[in-house]
């Protein structure tokens, strides 16, 4: 995430960081924006720990973990593990775009919505990026779920007759 003001960048702030916290020193000073003065004029500002970035991390790891470990099995087993993916990738989706409307909002409310004619808040392409991975990987899943359910069904149809 890029903060930026007049196209000039301020602070940028990692995903990691956002899962983690950290503390932003910047050499501008900003009105309204409870960025505590130091010594050398310059101003800190902390970002706290965000729990639905934190939670988007977590579903990253255990959807990559779970597509390893949950491959073994029978095959009859293994077609709810696609649905179990899936739901994992739109879960993470949801995170990240429920994080980035909070962060919005928050950034808005702090300065008495005047950030939007000073600040500009730019997501990155790595948020873009996970986005677009964690929607690939829930319909994908969710797709060869529905796949291999049509042609159990089918199956069973033809053992049937």
């Amino acid at each position: 995430m890029d903060i930026k003001c007049n196209d000039a960048l301020l602070a940028e702030v990692n995903g990691m960081e956002l899962v983690t916290g950290t503390d932003l020193h910047n050499t501008v000073e900003l009105p309204d924006l409870k960025l505590k003065d130091i010594e050398s004029d310059e101003t800190d500002s902390h970002v706290d720990r965000n729990y639905l970035a934190v939670t988007a991390f977590i579903l990253a790891l255990a959807g990559l973990i779970l597509s390893f470990t949950l491959g073994s099995g029978k095959p009859d087993h293994r077609i709810g593990r696609e649905m179990f993916l899936g739901i994992v990738g739109l879960a993470g989706a949801m995170c990240l775009l429920i994080m980035k409307f909070q962060i919005e909002s928050k950034i808005a409310r702090e300065t008495y919505n005047v950030s939007k004619y000073i600040l500009n808040i730019e997501f990155a392409f790595g948020f873009w990026l996970t986005l677009i991975l964690f929607v690939a990987a829930a319909f994908l899943n969710i797709y060869s779920y529905m796949e291999k359910a049509r042609k159990s069904l089918d199956s069973n149809d033809k053992s049937i007759t």
